[in-house]
């Protein structure tokens, strides 16, 4: 303990109950138990409470203790707990004249078998004592610090069990003349060693595992290392203004802290140069305490601070790093100082400058992790929680429903992309939507029905690209304005539409192709499709949507007799209500109809008596419609609103389905880059990877493949498929996903270099940096090259001909070939004629480095089994496998025996 805090909590280190509190305005030292809360206990008998379940009562003060001078009691500055249980409590003191004094509560001297109740030490000259420190290690020794006087040691090392000067002395011949005359009443209070003579001592604290060793922060500016077997110099040192409050930790004996000001700094003893971790706070630190039961676990208290951090300081990746925590164990009053309990793990005791005491718990953080195989891992300190599902019971979230599909093979179905709806479950209506849409638009690319509007490049536009002009370059769509006269009632009407070369592209998106070629029997078999699959509703709202009342009247009857009824009201009622339909808006149709709408349940059916009823032209009713598909709004969409109304209604739906993740929106978005952002959107809100892995293996262009999202997704689903062991989907994944990144050629990554400049002497490679260095192939005349093309040198020489070697690889590709008339044609890239021929080719051995022209090297291997440079005896051709077998094959029976 040191002198500069108004209080202090030591527990004792042999009893986990008892602890002791000093304060230093009024000198107070008392001895706490601490007991549990009983109900039948008398709240002044319980004491102070320190939670809900403990209280700690007063066992003795500091005038229970034994002490051989009583005024001595007002002179305390400092105290330290002896290590060990037996003499129990024992205290030693530290007096403001210097002395230390060894003490007990409620102690009788004459009991004490060991002698070290009523024991002093006194230093040389009367000064404060500062600072206590038992030795862990070896509990015979006390490191007392004092404040500096003259040019006097500062740090004094006394053993208690000395009993004589002679003991001591035989030890440390330096101390044969210390004189009795000091003060000390008996010659055991003489210090074994001295250290820090004629400096100011800041803190001292003892290395845990070794007892000859402490630590001493010295004069503001180093902190020292002491061993007490050679006090000639010390150990190590380093500079440093931290030199205030150092604490070792428990559990890393190389590890401690200390503080200065603001800064708290952790070092290592065995790189003690600079410290491996600074940690800066806007206020001055007053304590440092690190846990005894967590790793790397330290407690810092700042002046005036009602909190606690807690600094968790980890190695990472060969770097040490810290995360932060507080802990508020009280409201609004400031914390004067806390101490670690020394058996119960994350727990503390902290007390305010008023005196209240109070036990913290601390808690540990839960960590959880979701495994794809339906597990979960809860982890608090050292506890760990291993939850599985139930045997029998079907999980049912997003990890067991793509394990399903991944197994059924969802998704890697190319030709055609619908045929990944049959392996879609019932809940995922929305994932049937996308792969029948991508395949629409798949089918609509073979066909080249929407090339000529749009730009080089075109692979899978959405409707925001057509109708804005994106996908064409211009500024959007403008459109011409039509009327359609209404069928199946008996007076003239008729209504406005729009015409545009976008539009028709986007009603084919929508899958309304029909609308574009005006064809009835086109029209007839989509509504006689819906009423196969007994979308009845749909059917009659989409034949009023093209002014069909009475198409839409009768497919109506026929759904009535399909099913009795949809909810609430039966669709011959509906039929019947649709027959009476007057454009006349002020009529009493009208209003009744757009009355009574709301309270049909289907969204098809308000939508038709909205579009039949509405007022204005901003169709709000069919359009804000949330139980409508986008495909169908949009092609109404495109039908009824003018171009500013679609340009903002898109934008705005567009928006809509990236902010919920909604993939019906894939249909404006198309596979672009706000296609990413809506499927990155849609990953976010549902986790489905394997999804947006699958869709952008199947359709993405291949720069969008580079984005980093869609990089993220594919490893993430290939992990997943690893995890799940299974290896032959992630093989049929693999080979998809690598036949759409085929047509990416991969760079030449080996080549043929000059000796002297690093130069590549092939014109293909040159021809690629768009060298100036192959001028001298154009022209009638060529000729292989025997020089770099570039420093000029010549090339090495063949060691058989001795003829300079070069190639003509890749020439054909750069230049044109020249005709019988000496003319230069076209060159044809596509043609399947050698470059250069084998026996031109550059070939050289791998460990003599000697070579030549490849035929003339083959011939002398077939009689030959050494290099054929003079003096080598390296053995190429047997070097290589292939070389072995051909060179075997080849030589003289004669010469190979």
């Amino acid at each position: 303990m040191t002198t500069n805090m108004k209080w202090d909590i030591q527990w004792s280190p042999t009893q986990s109950d008892v602890f002791l509190t000093y304060g230093a305005d009024r000198t107070d030292l008392n001895l706490y138990t601490v007991e549990a809360v009983t109900e039948d206990s008398d709240a002044k008998s319980q004491g102070q409470h320190i939670s809900k379940e403990r209280a700690v009562k007063l066992q003795a003060s500091k005038l229970d203790l034994y002490i051989q001078t009583k005024s001595d009691l007002s002179l305390i500055k400092c105290f330290a707990c002896y290590p060990k249980p037996i003499p129990e409590n024992l205290l030693a003191l530290g007096l403001s004249n210097g002395k230390v004094v060894l003490s007990a509560f409620n102690t009788d001297p004459s009991l004490d078998q060991s002698g070290f109740v009523g024991a002093e030490f006194l230093p040389k000259h009367s000064k404060m004592c500062s600072s206590l420190a038992w030795n862990p290690a070896d509990n015979r020794l006390i490191a007392v610090g004092y404040d500096r006087y003259r040019t006097d040691h500062c740090l004094a090392i006394f053993d208690i069990t000395a009993k004589n000067v002679t003991e001591v002395a035989s030890t440390h011949q330096r101390y044969y003349n210390y004189s009795l005359g000091h003060g000390g009443s008996a010659p055991g209070s003489r210090p074994m060693a001295e250290m820090v003579q004629g400096e100011m001592l800041n803190s001292v604290a003892w290395l845990p595992h070794s007892p000859h060793c402490l630590f001493a922060g010295v004069s503001n500016k180093t902190i020292r290392i002491y061993d007490i077997r050679d006090l000639a110099s010390y150990k190590k040192a380093t500079t440093t203004k931290a030199v205030f409050g150092i604490t070792i930790d428990p559990l890393g004996e190389n590890r401690l802290a200390s503080f200065f000001e603001g800064v708290v700094t952790i070092w290592d003893s065995r790189n003690f140069d600079k410290p491996v971790l600074t940690i800066t706070e806007a206020r001055s630190v007053v304590k440092l305490a690190w846990s005894p039961h967590r790793y790397g676990v330290l407690g810092a208290l700042c002046k005036d601070s009602s909190v606690v951090k807690l600094y968790n300081v980890q190695h990472v990746s060969g770097e040490v790093e810290y995360t932060e925590r507080l802990i508020h164990p009280y409201r609004s009053h400031q914390v004067s100082t806390f101490a670690w309990h020394p058996s119960v793990e994350n727990q503390m005791l902290t007390v305010t400058p008023t005196g209240t005491l109070k036990e913290v718990i601390i808690h540990d953080p839960i960590s959880l992790t979701l495994s794809s195989l339906s597990t979960c891992v809860l982890a608090s300190g050292r506890k760990l929680l291993h939850c599985t599902p139930d045997v029998g019971k079907q999980v049912d979230d997003i990890s067991t429903r793509m394990k399903e599909r991944a197994m059924s093979g969802y998704g890697l179905c190319s030709d055609p992309l619908s045929k990944n709806c049959e392996y879609v479950g019932p809940g995922d209506q929305h994932l049937k939507k996308l792969w029948q849409w991508l395949d629409r638009i798949k089918s609509l690319r073979d066909k080249e029905k929407m090339m000529k509007k749009t730009k080089p490049g075109f692979k899978y536009y959405g409707v925001k690209a057509l109708i804005t002009g994106e996908a064409s370059g211009g500024e959007g769509s403008k459109s011409d304005i039509d009327t359609v006269e209404w069928k199946g009632i008996n007076e003239v009407t008729e209504s406005r539409v729009f015409r545009s070369s976008e539009r028709y592209f986007a009603l084919q998106l929508c899958g309304w192709g029909w609308e574009i070629s005006q064809d009835e029997n086109e029209f007839n078999e989509f509504i006689q499709r819906l009423e196969d699959e007994g979308d009845f509703e749909r059917a009659a709202a989409i034949a009023v949507f093209r002014v069909k009342i009475r198409q839409a009247i009768e497919v109506l009857h026929k759904g009535a007799q399909v099913q009795k009824t949809d909810g609430n009201v039966s669709l011959n009622a509906i039929a019947m209500a649709l027959s009476g339909f007057t454009k006349e808006k002020n009529a009493l149709w009208c209003e009744m109809c757009s009355s009574l709408c709301k309270n049909l349940t289907n969204p098809y059916l308000r939508a038709m008596f909205g579009f039949l009823t509405t007022c204005d032209n901003s169709y709000d009713a069919v359009l804000r419609e949330p139980g409508l598909s986008v495909e169908d709004r949009i092609a109404f969409a495109c039908l009824f609103l003018s171009d500013m109304q679609i340009y903002a209604y898109v934008e705005e739906l567009m928006d809509q389905a990236i902010t919920e993740g909604d993939l019906q929106g894939i249909l404006l978005s198309g596979l672009t880059k706000d296609g990413v952002t809506l499927l990155q959107a849609y990953v976010d809100m549902t986790a489905d990877v394997q999804t947006a892995s699958l869709v952008a293996v199947q359709c993405l262009p291949s720069e969008l493949c580079k984005d980093q999202r869609v990089t993220h997704w594919i490893e993430s689903y290939r992990s997943l498929l690893d995890t799940w062991t299974l290896w032959h989907q992630r093989a049929r994944f693999d080979v998809l996903y690598h036949q759409g990144t085929a047509k990416v050629p991969t760079p030449q990554q080996i080549f043929v270099n000059c000796n002297f400049c690093q130069t590549p002497i092939s014109p293909c490679v040159l021809a690629n940096t768009h060298s100036r260095h192959l001028a001298q192939f154009r022209g009638p005349s060529r000729q292989k090259p025997a020089t770099c093309f570039k420093c000029r040198k010549a090339l090495p020489r063949c060691s058989l001909c001795l003829m300079n070697m070069g190639t003509m690889s890749g020439l054909k590709h750069v230049l044109p070939p020249i005709s019988k008339d000496r003319t230069m044609s076209p060159p044809d890239p596509s043609s399947s004629d050698k470059q250069t021929d084998f026996s031109k080719w550059f070939t050289w051995c791998q460990s003599c480095r000697h070579g030549g022209h490849a035929n003339h090297l083959t011939e002398w291997f077939r009689d030959h089994r050494e290099c054929a440079v003079t003096g080598c005896v390296c053995h190429c051709m047997q070097m290589d496998s292939v070389g072995t077998v051909l060179s075997a094959e080849s030589i003289p029976t004669s010469q190979a025996s």
